[in-house]
């Protein structure tokens, strides 16, 4: 049988959830352990769920919660104890019996450290639950069915990887053939797909297609938590840097009134205005984010930077991505001491001390700066704003999450359920929320499928 009571668009992290939770309000309203036991079954055994209600999964990965597995560099950084949502991110993982541990800067992980215990655990429990879990399967439309619910359009989209113990392939035990599309009926739906950072992932951005198709407002969207890329004509001036990490504070600025390809230092690297007051010039008025006037600070972060052969890295590079909405006479300034005073390192460095730059910064730093500064007032200025332009990110293939997305004017924030279509809901990276690095982005994806899977169960019982 095609018929479901839910299906849930997206086997991921907020899909996962939305399933879970919809089965476990449903298994509640029936009467919990009393309605088990007149069934002759038991709660949490082997032999699966007792609610009546049918869930269906559909995935176009060839396992469930793919991207789970890359999440935290594999180490799964599943919330923050900041999060608004933690208390019950907390509570839900501990009944799925996964034990949860923090950081010094409140990041969550599993005790494990290991993201396949999480994405593990979630799937055995919405199995256990009953819930049917369909892999390389991407869905092409979703549309309002005659007499109420939705018709849900699904086409093969790969081959599998393993598959969990539970969960089936496309056409695995189906009459129809393997290109053939496949129709299925749902009382309610929970579009879970995700955004459109990392496509590897499955990741096309279908959510908003079938938003879209419902007049469902689309905030436009664009890659965040990733990598910047140099201006071109930069990447040769800090190519010697490739490699370095540094501990900084960092903003993104817009040039106001640049042509989008102002360079570091006196444009020549090695001797390149190194007198007194040439030096003193690249510190303070050729560098446009040395000026304040010449630039607006659009966000600013803190915590390690890398610089790579590419451009800029780093956690907090990440999150000024969030706030990058695409165009030229954009730039990142670096504050390489950020607990030190300008005139404090200037003093410093004008009084001859043995260390020189090389105890301030890392050493490739202090040559870069020795090479474009000509005294201790430029290298002090460049060590409290060393500017690198950029022309964007690396895009959606190495985003870790999409920042955009389904309006949130659109939904109910207690269910998420689409305020223009009783019984459409929305769930995770689909919705308009970007989070900072650290756990806030996962800790939606749990809380949101969860409030919409609960939601969904109550309508129908």
């Amino acid at each position: 049988m095609n018929n479901y009571d839910l299906i849930v668009i997206g086997a991921g992290a907020a899909g996962l959830t939305a399933a879970i939770a919809f089965l476990r309000e449903a298994e509640a309203r029936q009467g919990g352990a009393a309605h088990c036991e007149a069934r002759g079954e038991g709660i949490g055994g082997a032999g699966g769920g007792c609610a009546d209600a049918r869930v269906l999964l559909l995935d176009a990965n060839g396992e469930p919660g793919k991207k789970i597995l890359a999440t935290g560099n594999g180490r799964c950084n599943l919330s923050n104890t900041s999060a608004d949502g933690w208390r019950d991110t907390k509570d839900f993982f501990q009944s799925t019996g996964v034990l949860l541990c923090e950081d010094e800067g409140g990041r969550v992980y599993p005790q494990s450290r290991q993201a396949a215990a999480v994405r593990d655990a979630l799937v055995r429990e919405a199995v256990r639950l009953g819930a049917e879990i369909l892999c390389e399967t991407r869905v092409a439309a979703v549309s309002e069915a005659g007499g109420g619910g939705f018709c849900v359009k699904a086409e093969r989209s790969g081959e599998p990887k393993t598959l969990s113990k539970g969960v089936r392939r496309a056409g695995s035990g189906a009459p129809e053939g393997r290109g053939e599309p496949r129709v299925f009926s749902a009382k309610r739906v929970i579009v879970a797909t995700g955004g459109k950072a990392c496509p590897a992932y499955g990741n096309f951005g279908d959510g908003y297609a079938i938003a879209r198709g419902f007049g469902i407002e689309v905030n436009p969207i664009r890659p965040a938590l990733v990598p910047f890329v140099y201006e071109a004509g930069v990447k040769e001036r800090f190519a010697a840097l490739a490699g370095v990490r540094a501990k900084a504070k960092v903003e993104l600025l817009a040039r106001l009134g640049g042509d989008g390809g102002t360079d570091n230092g006196g444009g020549g690297g090695d001797g390149a205005d190194n007198d007194g007051g040439g030096g003193a010039e690249i510190g303070a008025a050729r560098i446009p984010s040395a000026c304040d006037a010449a630039c607006d600070v659009i966000a600013s972060s803190e915590g390690e930077v890398q610089f790579a052969s590419y451009g800029l890295s780093g956690i907090c590079v990440f999150d000024l991505s969030r706030y990058y909405t695409g165009g030229g006479g954009h730039a990142i300034r670096i504050d390489l001491a950020p607990m030190h005073a300008e005139h404090d390192i200037a003093g410093l460095l004008a009084s001859g001390r043995a260390a020189g730059l090389a105890g301030v910064v890392h050493s490739k730093i202090a040559e870069y700066i020795e090479r474009n500064a000509g005294d201790a007032i430029a290298a002090a200025a460049l060590v409290k704003r060393l500017t690198v332009p950029v022309s964007g990110t690396k895009g959606w293939k190495e985003a870790q999450i999409t920042a955009g997305g389904v309006s949130l004017g659109e939904v109910h924030m207690d269910s998420y359920e689409a305020k223009k279509t009783p019984g459409l809901y929305f769930a995770g990276e689909a919705l308009d929320y970007d989070g900072a690095s650290g756990g806030y982005n996962l800790d939606f994806a749990w809380n949101s499928g969860m409030k919409a899977g609960r939601a969904a169960a109550a309508t129908l019982s």
